[in-house]
């Protein structure tokens, strides 16, 4: 068997645009047998991005001198013609392959496999399905990426081991994964049914020594700290812990972690960042000593007879390519498996979406025993690791709770946990998502409409309801109008309508109406002959879902501990996707609830200072009992700078960037200041300047700096951009700080410039802030001084602390003057005197 692994470098992915090939490299295999690797070079006729060139390696001076495609079309053409056509991404390669060929008057028209597919298959728990992570999860050298024989030769070595690995599956295994693949989009299903014939004799790309990383000793700082909260807890069993400086790392925290483990206490981890534990104590020597296992809440594990039910019966059905690709992964997954998690799985392949998509029943199944071996192997490690989700799981089970008592409880981020108990607990109502429901209920009554009485009177509710939910989002709608003036672009809205009580006066006697109208339309259908079709079925059960969710947010209004949010979105002078939110000021009974079976409770709070302010996390979960200790930290403060010549200067109060653009655009384009070998990242505050200063900067940086932009909501999902940068030698970055900050990030091996356009000051219309405010009791006029600059320095120090264990930070620059011009300067320097060192030049 014969088959050709090819891959294609272009100016672009858009053929349509006028995008073309510059590079094709193929390793041609026969019989296990590499008999042909070849490279060639081809003349586009246009220029190379800046982005393309420092991608591929490839400039724009050498393909000056390259052959035109038409040129060696006959030659490619005969090279491939008898060959099983490979390509990873391969709706990329055979799309442009096809059109040049066609250009020369050949059709080309290979049978064809999709490796990208095979990948997602055979490796479902992979980080990423790009050439450049799985060579780094199977050690391969790969120093060439995006040339194109080099990916050729790292798609043939992944095949050798995809082809191996399917051969080592079970013979039932492997006959699901060939029945699923025949509804993927080319002939992928050749490769499953006849695997042997994709194994390499010998290996192209021999594997790298993969050493496995030593694990950090105990610092004499982490030994003294573990020391300290040792003694601290002896004395109170419930304690909030915060750096001095700034907010205590997850490097350090797995330490202190360590600490604990080693001086035999058996630990209970709440963390967000699972998956980071999950390969710490996977690779570290500590797991030798001791037994680590996760413990999340029932519904995070597959539960194996759910999923051969669906199997079952999608097998039946026509199923799209992802689909299919989703659940032969999964099938592989299960074979492999030890725990069931859900979390192994690479986010692409959803199985549990799909599962809940598609299950027929409500059929009552037995125990998952994933999830009963994660309770029995809970209860024999000296470290369970658990998400906030499966903590606040604890008040519906008794037997965990049990379990874990008498243990000490880690808790990694105080702030976390607060935000995700707001979220957790939170009542909706999705006023455009129920107009939806009932529009979609109607179609499909009318479909079928007899002209009895029952059914008369079921439609008639129906269409009353629809016009009372209709007239009250126009009236709705007219009430925002008054408040937000209109806009050219699109935005997000929230508003705190605790500040609105004529709107929240009108949002409560509306629900309170379309209650009354929701009962007798639920009376309606009841007596109704045909209620039991299962379309209608599926959207009456939404129907009472949200009737539900309707007479808690009523509630809700009532309730002097809650608060409400309205959600919408902003389309110049119109509004859309209303939806109610309530949350509680305050958990007022969370220790008992989910904390007190800990006989020990640690919780690391980011360093916000909202602890000593009597707002923020901890009252909003009632822990004013809890013990309270900064852990002191010896680090030289980072120096931020502010050059007096690149200051933006405001005749008039605006709140566009142009004029913080326009000074980070003239100080990169500044020669003097800006090192090719150094890449640069801006930060925002918001969506809308991340699109502005994106397109401000293509337009004015020098075109000399011939340096690639990304940008967040621009250059595609943040996972995307991440490999961009990995991929990329140097780079702008234009970002929220926010998620600067907030986002799980690898350690990127890049030196970066961090500029600052503005001060991180939160609105004083910010809900959030609006609530902190309320808990304090702080009048409007003082919440700028008292609550937005506390806010605003804790967000500035927790960015550059976070930016620098991401990067290799050269420089820090704030374009932002107040720090030394406002009245408040003073205040800010102070409070981060010891953290941020301000120097003006």
């Amino acid at each position: 068997m014969k088959y050709a692994v090819v891959d294609l470098e272009s100016t672009g992915p858009r053929l349509d645009q006028g995008d073309r090939i510059i590079q094709i490299g193929a390793v041609i295999v026969s019989d296990g047998q590499v008999i042909e690797q070849k490279q060639s070079l081809v003349n586009p006729h246009q220029e190379l991005s800046i982005r393309i060139q420092q991608l591929t390696g490839i400039r724009s001076e050498e393909l000056k001198t390259a052959p035109d495609f038409s040129q060696i079309a006959q030659e490619w053409f005969e090279r491939l013609a008898d060959c099983v056509f490979v390509a990873h991404n391969l709706h990329h390669d055979l799309l442009f392959l096809k059109d040049h060929f066609a250009e020369s008057g050949l059709n080309f028209d290979p049978p064809a496999i999709d490796s990208i597919l095979l990948a997602k298959i055979c490796f479902p728990q992979a980080r990423a399905y790009n050439l450049i992570d799985l060579a780094a999860d199977f050690h391969l050298i790969y120093n060439e990426a995006h040339q194109a024989l080099a990916d050729a030769q790292i798609t043939c070595q992944l095949l050798d081991i995809m082809a191996r690995k399917c051969q080592q599956l079970s013979e039932k295994c492997l006959k699901q994964v060939v029945t699923i693949s025949k509804s993927l989009d080319h002939q992928e299903s050749y490769f499953f049914e006849s695997a042997c014939n994709f194994c390499l004799d010998q290996p192209l790309v021999r594997k790298r020594v993969y050493q496995k990383d030593s694990r950090e000793t105990l610092s004499k700082t982490i030994l003294l700290w573990g020391q300290l909260l040792q003694e601290k807890l002896s004395n109170q069993a419930h304690l909030i812990v915060e750096g001095n400086l700034h907010a205590i790392d997850k490097k350090d925290q797995a330490l202190i972690v360590d600490w604990f483990l080693n001086q035999g206490e058996k630990v209970v981890l709440v963390s967000s960042k699972i998956k980071f534990w999950r390969e710490r104590y996977r690779l570290s020597d500590l797991s030798d000593q001791l037994s680590t296992t996760i413990l999340l809440n029932p519904n995070d594990y597959i539960h194996p007879q759910r999923f051969k039910k669906v199997l079952a019966s999608l097998k039946k059905r026509k199923i799209q390519s992802y689909q299919a690709a989703i659940l032969a992964a999964s099938c592989i997954w299960l074979e492999e498996t030890q725990t069931g998690l859900l979390l192994e799985l690479n986010h692409e392949i959803d199985i549990k979406r799909l599962m809940i998509e598609y299950e027929t029943s409500n059929q009552l199944f037995s125990v998952n025993p994933f999830y009963q071996r994660a309770v029995e192997q809970a209860q024999k490690a000296q470290l369970v690791i658990m998400t906030d989700q499966s903590l606040f799981g604890l008040k519906q089970s008794k037997k965990i709770r049990t379990l874990l008592a008498n243990r000490l409880l880690l808790i990694q981020d105080l702030d976390h946990l607060a935000q995700s108990a707001m979220i957790h607990f939170q009542r909706t109502f999705n006023l455009s998502h129920f107009l939806v429901l009932g529009l979609q209920l109607k179609d499909l009554l009318f479909m079928d409409l007899d002209e009895d009485s029952d059914s008369i009177r079921l439609i008639n509710q129906l269409m009353w309801m629809n016009d009372h939910l209709h007239n009250y989002l126009e009236h709705l709608e007219s009430q925002l109008q008054t408040i937000y003036l209109p806009i050219e672009k699109q935005q997000n809205r929230i508003l705190y309508l605790n500040d609105y009580p004529k709107i929240k006066k009108d949002l409560y006697d509306f629900l309170q109406s379309l209650s009354s109208r929701l009962d007798r339309f639920i009376e309606a259908v009841m007596v109704w002959p045909k209620n039991d079709q299962i379309n209608f079925q599926d959207k009456f059960k939404e129907i009472l879902t949200m009737c539900h969710q309707g007479r808690k947010m009523i509630a809700s209004l009532l309730d002097e501990n809650s608060y409400i949010i309205l959600k919408s979105h902003q389309v110049q002078e119109r509004f859309y996707q209303f939806n109610v939110c309530s949350r509680d000021y305050q958990y007022i009974n969370f220790h008992e609830d989910f904390l007190e079976p800990f006989h020990q409770v640690l919780l690391f709070s980011p360093g916000n200072a909202y602890f000593k302010q009597f707002i923020g996390s901890y009252h909003r979960l009632n822990l004013w009992n809890y013990a309270y200790y900064l852990l002191k930290q010896n680090e030289p403060a980072l120096d931020v700078y502010l050059e007096m010549d690149y200051l933006p200067t405001r005749s008039t109060k605006t709140t566009d960037l142009t004029d913080d653009l326009k000074s980070v655009v003239d100080w990169m384009n500044d020669s003097s200041n800006f090192h090719r070998s150094v890449s640069q990242v801006l930060l925002v505050g918001s969506r809308q300047q991340a699109v502005e200063a994106y397109q401000y900067l293509t337009q004015h940086l020098d075109n000399s700096i011939e340096i690639p932009i990304f940008a967040q909501h621009i250059s595609g999902s943040m996972n995307k951009i991440k490999r961009y940068i990995r991929e990329s030698n140097t780079f702008v970055l234009v970002i929220q700080w926010q998620t600067l900050k907030d986002l799980d990030w690898p350690i990127l091996d890049k030196t970066v410039q961090l500029h600052w356009l503005k001060l991180p000051f939160r609105s004083l219309e910010d809900p959030l802030i609006k609530l902190q405010a309320d808990l304090a009791s702080i009048s409007k006029e003082e919440i700028f001084d008292q609550l937005l600059i506390a806010d605003m320095c804790h967000n500035l120090l927790a960015t550059c602390q976070t930016a620098k264990g991401i990067f290799s930070l050269d420089l820090i620059l704030l374009f932002d003057g107040r720090v030394f011009s406002k009245y408040y300067s003073k205040e800010i320097q102070q409070r981060l005197d010891r953290s941020l060192h301000f120097i003006l030049e």
